[in-house]
């Protein structure tokens, strides 16, 4: 089907952030998170996982919406970039360099959304896996995933456990604002 550019014209300020290639802490919690410091209408519509370590092996991630923001640990702003070059992004997207000391919290209504198994790869290796995980609207015209508060976030977590030999992973999410 062809969107005419009618069908377009409205839609809001759609933005991706790639963190990757940081020196991911030993044993990881929250790697990345998502926060909405202006308490706009935030809709992931997606986000994919990939990886590779030094000897190929099965990593689990975690996908947890929280009520609070991580405290403490060290974040590092990631970029941004816009759809369209004129929409100014106001959600910050983070990676962890050393863990929140302070997991936001969970309960009522929080918690892990989803919980997947990446197959990483050596790095020479031609065959990769990945997670995808779509929210627009998948499946069945459900409701995207969304934040709406200043106070909510949504973590890529590892869980804590030994960080594999070598593992480098690539995040990208896409999202909009309004």
């Amino acid at each position: 089907m062809v969107k005419k550019v009618s069908d377009v014209v409205n839609q809001p300020p759609t933005f991706t952030s790639a963190p990757n290639g940081w020196t991911i802490p030993a044993t990881p919690t929250d790697m990345v998170t998502i926060r909405n410091p202006s308490a706009k209408i935030v809709r992931i519509l997606a986000i994919i996982i990939t990886g590779t370590q030094t000897t190929a092996g099965i990593n689990k991630f975690f996908l947890i919406k929280r009520s609070a923001l991580d405290t403490g640990g060290t974040a590092v702003a990631d970029g941004v970039i816009a759809n369209d070059s004129s929409d100014i992004a106001t959600v910050v997207v983070e990676h962890w360099t050393a863990n929140p000391a302070v997991l936001g919290a969970t309960g009522g209504g929080y918690g892990t959304i989803a919980a997947e198994i990446l197959l990483c790869p050596a790095p020479a290796d031609k065959v990769m896996d990945r997670i995808i995980w779509i929210f627009a609207g998948f499946p069945y015209g459900s409701k995207e995933l969304l934040l709406k508060t200043a106070t909510e976030e949504l973590a890529i977590n590892f869980g804590g456990v030994a960080l594999p030999a070598g593992l480098s992973i690539n995040i990208e999410i896409l999202y909009t604002e309004e």
